[in-house]
C-alpha cells in the first residue's frame, strides 16, 4: 500500500470514528423532557420515598447514575486542569509531576468521598432525610441538592 494511499485509509477511518462517536444531531440539540419527575428534587424524593420495587429501581438508578456522573466530571475536570498547567510550564511534563497535581486538584475538586460499599438504600434514607430538612428545596432542580444529600452522606476526610 503506497503511503497516500494509507494517508488516505486513515483519513477515511479518522472521520468515520467522529462520524460514529458524535451523537446524531437532533438528540444533540433537544433539551431534557421537562415532564421528567426526576428533574425536580420533590420527584426523586417521591421515588426514594416509596417501597414498590419499580420506584426503588429508579431511585437506585438514579443515584447511582447521578454518583458516577459527578465523579465522571470531577475526573474530567481535574484532567484539565492538570492539561492546563502542563501546557502552561506550571507543572513539568512528568508522570510524577503530573500524578502530584492531579492527585492535589481531585482532592480540591472532591465534593464527597464515595467509599466503596455503598449501597442506594442508605442514600435513599439520606435523601427522605434532607428532605425533611429542607422542604423548601422539594420545587427546585434535583442535581442541585443530591450534591448536598451526597455530600452529607459520605463527607470527605473520614475512613473510607
Amino acid at each position: 500500500m503506497t503511503n497516500s494511499r494509507l494517508l488516505q485509509s486513515v483519513f477515511a477511518l479518522v472521520l468515520l470514528g467522529v462520524a460514529v462517536l458524535q451523537p446524531p444531531r437532533a438528540i444533540a440539540q433537544s433539551e431534557p423532557a421537562r415532564d421528567n419527575p426526576l428533574l425536580k428534587f420533590r420527584g426523586v424524593v417521591a421515588s426514594c420515598g416509596r417501597a414498590d420495587s419499580a420506584s426503588t429501581i429508579g431511585c437506585g438508578s438514579y443515584i447511582t447514575g447521578f454518583a458516577q456522573g459527578i465523579q465522571a466530571a470531577q475526573e474530567a475536570a481535574v484532567v484539565e486542569i492538570v492539561a492546563d498547567q502542563v501546557a502552561r510550564g506550571v507543572i513539568p511534563p512528568t508522570d510524577k509531576s503530573i500524578d502530584a497535581a492531579s492527585k492535589k486538584a481531585g482532592e480540591h475538586l472532591q465534593l464527597f468521598c464515595m467509599r466503596s460499599n455503598w449501597v442506594a438504600g442508605y442514600v435513599q434514607a439520606v435523601v427522605g432525610q434532607y428532605a425533611r430538612e429542607h422542604p423548601d428545596a422539594l420545587d427546585e432542580l434535583a442535581a442541585d441538592h443530591m450534591v448536598k444529600v451526597f455530600a452529607k452522606a459520605f463527607p470527605c476526610g473520614q475512613a473510607k
